[in-house]
C-alpha cells in the first residue's frame, strides 16, 4: 500500500487495485518530485498528478527463476537471506 495521501484516494476512488512503473529512466535514480521528471515521460503520460514532494524508497527487483537481485532496494538484505535459505 502506498504511503502517500494522494495515491490513497485514487486506490479508493478506483474501488481496485492499482499498479505502476516508476516514473523514471531506467538505471536512473527516482524522482521524488515533479521537477525532476524526465520530460519525454511527462509528455508521453496521459495525465500527470503535482501532489509535492514524495518519500519512499525503490523497490528490490528479483529473479525468481535465476534468484538474482536486479536491484537492491526496500527489503534487500531480507530478501537475499530469504533467496539462501531456499538453496
Amino acid at each position: 500500500m502506498p504511503d502517500h495521501d494522494l495515491a490513497l484516494a485514487l486506490c479508493e476512488r478506483a474501488g481496485t487495485p492499482i499498479t505502476a512503473t516508476s516514473a523514471n529512466v531506467s538505471g536512473q535514480g527516482s524522482v521524488r518530485e515533479l521537477a525532476g521528471l524526465d520530460p519525454a515521460i511527462r509528455e508521453a503520460a496521459s495525465v500527470v498528478l503535482e501532489a509535492g514532494e514524495t518519500q519512499g524508497s525503490e523497490s528490490t527487483v528479483v529473479d525468481l527463476s535465476t534468484e538474482t537481485i536486479h536491484r537492491r532496494g526496500a527489503m534487500a538484505d531480507e530478501i537475499e537471506a530469504w533467496l539462501e535459505r531456499r538453496c
